[in-house]
């Protein structure tokens, strides 16, 4: 490889360590070091490239590159992620440059003069560098590596095979001989497949971990909210006794241990009994949805907007995929909060009841009197009446909610009033 590509190389890797990780994932010091170590990694390269060939000099850098990584990171799957990545920017670029053209031009880059090879330098640094744009564009709007800090799992198993099945693919496209520059062309998209679906099904599994983390907290949520229920029906046989007791008390003229027994009292329904709406939260069977209710009610406590809640009718399930429906009730609710809380008079009525085996949620807020509402314009993609968000709320949830057959969804805005309602029938009666 001529010493201009060696070059070339080490700076678009360079490049796009920096560009990728700098204040994300790597401290200042940290890319200081991981930069300073990498450059004398490439300048050790370089030196033994006319003692070995090409293949096992990028065999061992490759090597190298990932102990660094993970060095700094401590992250396996991260680790294996962020090298893959890097790599296949680099990758592009290179084998624009080294392969694609000298194919399409019958040239070897060693009988290239000075001018093109310059050129070419150019075109691979470009390349590298519009992919990693295109790369810190989807970071600040996925928040890519959120999602892998966020996982608990180590994922030790999956990293690993990523790995091997990355570097068979690569040693292949490399040691191969090929009889044709379509199968030479077909490796290199097989090798981009790769990288990208490897990085897809690792997302994937991370945001079922994380689905799954929330469903369980929210489980652990009405668990609790069950305990204390459980504890007011017990508390209600023995309070009879307590105030034939406190009666006593009085009528002996014991007045401390009538006191003692009103604090007592007072301190057992302060921790233990739940309030009339958490009550009603008993009739939701299903623990994730009682849980996010619980979580819904006590924002609306702190932040104090009043609400009424009713739930006349038991709730055994909903005849959808529970994370979705928690998704789509999740938007309904954080909609409402918000828009509540910029109204004159905040007000937020919830009412979850059955009706002929539909099970229809409904939720209603006060908005601002000077919000006009056109709920042609809300449902759509990107539009938002809220500053600094990207409106995509309804769209999502409208999205979602036509997925199944046997849900309907509505929304009414009438003056001062914003009214969603969410149909879900029972497939059993359809």
């Amino acid at each position: 490889m001529p010493l201009p590509f060696q070059i070339i190389y080490i700076l678009n890797v360079i490049t796009a360590i920096f560009f990728v990780g700098y204040k994300i994932l790597f401290s200042k010091e940290q890319m200081k070091k991981l930069l300073f170590f990498i450059s004398l990694l490439g300048i050790f390269t370089i030196v033994i490239s006319n003692f070995i060939t090409r293949e096992i000099n990028v065999l061992i850098f490759l090597i190298v590159l990932f102990i660094l990584f993970y060095y700094f990171i401590r992250n396996i799957l991260l680790t294996a992620l962020l090298f893959m990545v890097i790599y296949m920017f680099n990758f592009a670029g290179q084998t624009l440059v080294f392969d694609i053209i000298p194919k399409f031009t019958n040239t070897s880059v060693f009988e290239m003069p000075p001018f093109t090879i310059a050129l070419l330098c150019l075109v691979y640094y470009t390349v590298v560098l519009i992919l990693l744009y295109f790369f810190y564009l989807l970071q600040k709007k996925t928040q890519f590596y959120s999602v892998f800090n966020a996982a608990i799992k180590k994922y030790y198993t999956y990293s690993i095979c990523l790995l091997i099945g990355f570097y068979i693919v690569n040693a292949f496209h490399f040691f191969f001989t090929y009889d044709s520059s379509a199968e030479f062309i077909f490796s290199l998209f097989f090798i981009w497949f790769y990288t990208i679906n490897g990085i897809i099904i690792a997302v994937f599994f991370i945001k079922s971990e994380l689905n799954q983390r929330k469903l369980s907290n929210l489980a652990i949520r009405a668990k609790k909210i069950k305990t204390q229920a459980e504890n007011v029906q017990n508390f209600k046989h023995d309070y009879k006794s307590l105030l034939l007791s406190l009666a006593l008390y009085i009528k002996n003229d014991q007045k401390e241990e009538a006191l003692s027994l009103i604090q007592y009292e007072s301190e057992y329904f302060d921790t233990q009994v739940l309030e009339s709406d958490d009550d009603a939260l008993l009739n939701i069977e299903l623990a994730p949805i009682r849980g996010l209710l619980k979580v819904f009610l006590d924002k609306c406590k702190e932040q104090k907007i009043p609400y009424k809640l009713s739930i006349p009718d038991k709730v055994p399930n909903v005849d959808m995929n529970l994370i979705d429906f928690i998704r789509c009730f999740s938007i309904v609710l954080n909609n409402a909060l918000e828009a509540s809380a910029s109204s004159q008079e905040p007000q937020i009525y919830l009412d979850i009841k059955n009706l002929d085996d539909d099970l229809v949620f409904t939720v209603t807020n006060n908005v601002d009197d000077s919000s006009r509402i056109d709920t042609s314009r809300i449902v759509k993609k990107n539009f938002t009446t809220k500053e600094s968000h990207k409106g995509r709320g309804l769209f999502i949830l409208f999205k979602l909610m036509n997925k199944y057959e046997n849900t309907q969804i509505s929304i009414q805005a009438k003056d001062d009033t914003f009214i969603v309602n969410l149909e879900i029938r029972n497939q059993s009666f359809i």
